[in-house]
């Protein structure tokens, strides 16, 4: 019943209602980060921060696309005989060895024999848990099918409570670790995994649906997932590059001061994912020419003015209040509130990069978004190699994050059929003006004049927003109005 009631919505509350849900997993993962770096040194920190870094490429290759691939097969069979399922499981668990092997032969010349240990632990949760991609994710697409998504963010969350009240268990009776937090994390996600695992086998093998499948079916599925795979795989690189290239060139007191503010704002990004998944059924149709209700350029118009609203409103929450947000996690963090700044203008383009990335491949151009992803990581590798080792300072790394993120949504817009470029354009110029006025403004008052800086920025956002029509009446009643269909 409670799914039926929720759907049909249209898009407004559809996305209300995602942003809500993903939300408490979201304060739930900030909660345990902010546990562990009050209560681990610094270095101890910046050691399982960059232990992440191999687990989330890996995890990466261990996805390969799979779920993108046979989600559309799975749902066309319903309750069919299919062997869509079985060749995701058995073609996961596959590539979950073939991850973990690859993840090794790199690491074993490299790396220090605890390093090695702590990224093993932590790739135990893979099998398991819904923090990384794992077996779990392809039980989940069955839920999702019978209209049951909600309870995979449910699950999630149960995982999510269960590892940070393990974490205080464990610091409450004894000393935290990095090894500790890493076996919390793996056992942590048995429990949810279990309990979407056991209804899922059970149905399949009483109604009959476990069947096999030839082996042209594996090397087809594989096929068609190549891209998407590379392209996740490449994402997820990307996603890691300042924590490597900090890594390779500085130490672990300063991969924790990065980490901080780069885990609390990617946690925002949830806020653009749903978003954009919620209007890609709308452009695709649009694109198709299915519907007449509206037209192209108003929804990507008000597709990229929202999503970078959002983005924007984290940045100048982040840019007022970074020392109090910092001072949360410790006073070995108190001096690293530029980087939440600077960060914060990264995070509000990499919501702009998820919006057009989703309207590329709801329009059918996914080898323009692979193309995209490449370009990006390889300006994002050059230009933060060339400031760490020119100015060599972590601000100097995150401002050429924010010039390769800036060139990408850039190249971006280049990309979208002209129905809908010219649109992208004036929304991102609109978006950009607003955040003109944010960067200048927190540039031009001194920091020390705390209420007037304020003060200051926020008539000047303000005065943007409301000049260049960021945001408008009509434009929140048309996301009211239409739905998905």
């Amino acid at each position: 019943m409670f799914a039926k009631r929720f759907r049909g919505v249209s898009v407004g509350p559809d996305m209300l209602l995602g942003i809500i849900l993903q939300g408490l997993n979201a304060v739930t993962a900030f909660t345990l980060m902010l546990v562990l770096a009050r209560t681990l040194p610094k270095e101890e920190f910046g050691l399982y921060s960059l232990a992440l870094a191999p687990l989330v490429i890996a995890a990466g290759i261990a996805d390969f696309g799979l779920v993108a691939t046979l989600m559309p097969r799975m749902a066309i069979a319903r309750d069919t005989p299919n062997p869509a399922f079985r060749t995701g499981l058995l073609l996961r668990g596959l590539l979950i060895v073939v991850a973990w092997v690859g993840m090794n032969l790199y690491l074993l010349p490299v790396a220090e024999t605890r390093f090695l240990l702590l990224v093993n632990l932590g790739y135990l949760a893979i099998l398991f848990s819904s923090k990384l991609t794992g077996l779990r994710q392809m039980f989940e697409v069955i839920w999702r099918l019978k209209g049951r998504g909600y309870m995979v963010s449910l699950f999630a969350l149960a995982d999510g409570v269960l590892i940070l009240t393990g974490v205080l268990l464990i610091r409450w009776n004894g000393t935290l670790t990095p090894e500790r937090v890493m076996l919390c994390t793996a056992i942590a996600g048995i429990p949810g995994f279990l309990a979407m695992m056991l209804p899922v086998v059970i149905r399949l093998w009483r109604r009959g649906l476990w069947v096999k499948a030839p082996k042209r079916y594996f090397t087809g599925v594989l096929r068609a997932a190549s891209p998407i795979a590379l392209f996740a795989a490449v994402a997820q690189m990307q996603g890691q590059i300042e924590t490597l290239v900090v890594s390779q060139f500085g130490n672990l007191q300063q991969v924790a001061a990065i980490s901080v503010p780069i885990r609390v704002l990617q946690g925002t990004l949830f806020m653009a994912t749903i978003a954009s998944f919620t209007l890609s059924p709308v452009i695709a149709q649009l694109h198709k020419r299915r519907r007449t209700d509206l037209a192209m350029d108003q929804i990507a118009s008000v597709a990229v003015r929202l999503i970078g609203s959002v983005g924007l409103a984290i940045a100048v929450f982040c840019v007022l209040f970074a020392p109090q947000l910092m001072m949360i996690f410790g006073d070995e963090y108190a001096t690293d509130t530029e980087l939440l700044r600077l960060y914060s203008i990264a995070n509000a383009l990499t919501f702009l990069v998820i919006t057009l990335d989703q309207m590329l491949m709801a329009i059918g151009y996914r080898t323009r978004v692979l193309y995209g992803v490449l370009i990006g990581l390889a300006i994002s590798v050059v230009l933060e190699v060339v400031a760490v080792l020119v100015v060599g300072s972590l601000e100097s790394l995150i401002v050429a994050k924010i010039c390769s993120i800036a060139i990408l949504v850039t190249m971006q817009t280049f990309f979208l059929p002209g129905s809908a470029r010219g649109a992208a354009q004036r929304g991102l110029l609109r978006v950009g003006a607003v955040m003109s006025a944010l960067v200048a403004s927190a540039w031009l008052v001194p920091g020390h004049l705390v209420w007037v800086r304020a003060g200051f920025i926020i008539l000047a956002v303000a005065v943007a927003a409301i000049g260049g029509r960021l945001m408008t009446l009509s434009d929140l009643k048309l996301l009211r109005a239409v739905r998905a269909t």
